[in-house]
């Protein structure tokens, strides 16, 4: 399908993450449904529907191979939020190396259950392409969550991280959902959340795991909820669910942070908690060459990251030779094959030489395509055996 290329702003408000690997995204309208390809520049590549967006990729060599040990995280917003609402944890994540899926579903529109069903396709496709699937839900996203478990079991299932579920219900809920304006407003899963009972019958009592943070700021002049359940709700809570509510009966970690129940995705403290909880159930241990498979996106983006951690690194390609210049980040000539951290792999749309630009857009490195792509293998290689510490 005739495709122009051009910037877009990366899907934020109307387009659903369905894949991401290397910093390539295929993305879902919310409206029309269709589908489109972004390159890590965030330009649009390709558009048209799943299957040919899906080939699209392939032919960009950025997807993993079969023993791949990429990892995603998907995220799962809470009732009534976009998926922006997520992006600083997102960001947080990316700059460990993994994909993140800023997922987004209609939560005012639909069941849980409904909300269950559309994530399973995107666990679905993803799994085909890392080695595991992590998950960080807010609010209604926990049990959106528990719901999938339910309904189908995710073989590559790493960790789960839960800010402020409603795991019981929620009392607040109960009192303020009652309203015929905020319970058309909220929708059905609005009143499916006043029912601990119902909760409880559709979901697993149990996460593998599982870390749960719940928030402790009862109250907050910018959560106007926070303002009437001063009376509803018995404290430790978060103006919105009390710690107790997010419990389950399995085995999970529980940490309490200072914050309120709109807000405890941007806290400090409860992003640094879930970038840490998920590393320690990561496999992202360095794989040497073969592991990788044969893909060059997957091999330039393991050896971008070892630069990224230790530009030193850059000493041992003296034998290419470089001239450290400031470039315009190749928005033109250039085709990005992966990013991290801001710096980019590029290479050349007529020369097929390739380069690598640092996060001010500067040249590090260059040769054509062979010299390059074996020498990050070398790189790759060197540093299985001697891991690299960030400096």
């Amino acid at each position: 399908m005739l495709n122009l290329k051009f910037k877009t702003g990366g899907g934020r408000a109307f387009w659903k993450d369905i894949v991401h690997a290397h910093g390539w995204k295929i993305q879902q309208n919310i409206f029309s449904g269709h589908y489109r390809l972004l390159d890590p520049e965030d330009q649009r590549y390709a558009w048209g529907d799943k299957n040919a967006m899906l080939q699209q990729l392939a032919k960009t060599g950025a997807l993993p191979s079969e023993n791949s040990t990429s990892e995603c995280v998907i995220l799962i917003h809470g009732l009534g939020r976009l998926k922006t609402y997520m992006s600083k944890m997102g960001d947080a994540l990316e700059k460990c190396g993994y994909s993140v899926i800023h997922w987004y579903y209609s939560s005012r529109s639909c069941s849980i259950d409904e909300a269950a069903q559309q994530l399973e396709e995107v666990i679905t496709l993803n799994a085909k392409y890392h080695s595991a699937i992590h998950f960080v839900t807010h609010s209604l996203g926990g049990i959106v969550l528990r719901r999938y478990l339910a309904r189908d079991r995710c073989s590559k299932l790493g960790c789960s991280v839960m800010l402020a579920p409603p795991n019981n219900g929620s009392a607040v809920a109960r009192e303020i959902l009652n309203f015929p304006i905020l319970k058309t407003f909220f929708g059905p899963a609005g009143q499916e959340l006043q029912n601990g009972e119902y909760i409880s019958s559709i979901c697993p009592t149990s996460v593998e795991n599982l870390l749960i943070i719940a928030g402790t700021k009862s109250f907050a002049v910018e959560n106007p909820t926070s303002w009437l359940s001063q009376k509803i709700l018995p404290k430790p809570n978060d103006g919105t669910v009390t710690v107790e509510e997010t419990k389950l009966s399995g085995e999970f970690q529980l940490l309490e942070v200072d914050s309120a129940h709109s807000f405890i995705v941007k806290n400090p403290a409860a992003i640094q908690a879930t970038v840490a909880f998920i590393k320690k159930y990561s496999s992202k241990a360095i794989q040497p060459p073969e592991v990788l498979g044969s893909s060059k996106a997957e091999i330039c983006h393991r050896a971008l990251r070892f630069i990224v951690q230790n530009p030193r690194i850059l000493k041992h390609f003296q034998a290419m030779s470089n001239i450290k210049c400031g470039t315009l980040g190749g928005k033109t000539w250039w085709k990005t094959i992966t990013k991290f951290n801001d710096w980019k792999v590029q290479q050349n749309m007529i020369s097929n030489h390739c380069r690598i630009l640092d996060s001010k857009d500067r040249r590090q490195l260059w040769g054509n395509e062979d010299t390059v792509f074996h020498a990050l293998q070398e790189l790759i290689r060197c540093n299985y055996q001697t891991p690299t510490t960030k400096e």
